[in-house]
């Protein structure tokens, strides 16, 4: 990613990087996620396939349960995709927010994201009580 889009991103990203999947047009393919928000997501495809434009469901496998992310692909550079999220169910959202959280020790920042005055609670909350 160039300095001029991490100088446009308007929202916080965090060095994320476990293995997930990205399913376009009723195929899966494996992928790393590169960095990682509440809103979106930067990921390496294990095979360069054009995605700009397309609707896309980004998963990330998690010990608990795995985590969806409906998304749009907003550009593309060779095998690199950014994603802006368009439906988080609940839970994923949640644990998105935890992702962010923890590594970026910013909850100010998260809570701007948020559309929220201050700061946020940092403790992890699942989605079920």
């Amino acid at each position: 990613m160039s300095n001029s889009q991490a100088n446009r991103r308007r929202f916080t990203r965090v060095s994320f990087s476990p293995p997930c999947m990205i399913s376009a047009d009723g195929v899966e393919q494996p992928a790393t996620c590169i960095d990682f928000g509440l809103r979106g997501a930067r990921v390496r495809l294990s095979n360069a396939i054009a995605l700009k434009g397309k609707s896309v469901r980004f998963l990330v496998p998690a010990a608990e349960e795995d985590h969806a992310f409906d998304a749009d692909t907003v550009w593309q550079s060779g095998s690199e995709v950014g994603l802006e999220f368009t439906g988080v169910p609940f839970d994923s959202f949640v644990y998105a927010r935890n992702v962010v959280l923890q590594s970026s020790g910013h909850s100010e920042a998260v809570g701007r994201d948020l559309g929220v005055d201050g700061a946020i609670d940092p403790s992890p909350k699942s989605g079920s009580k």
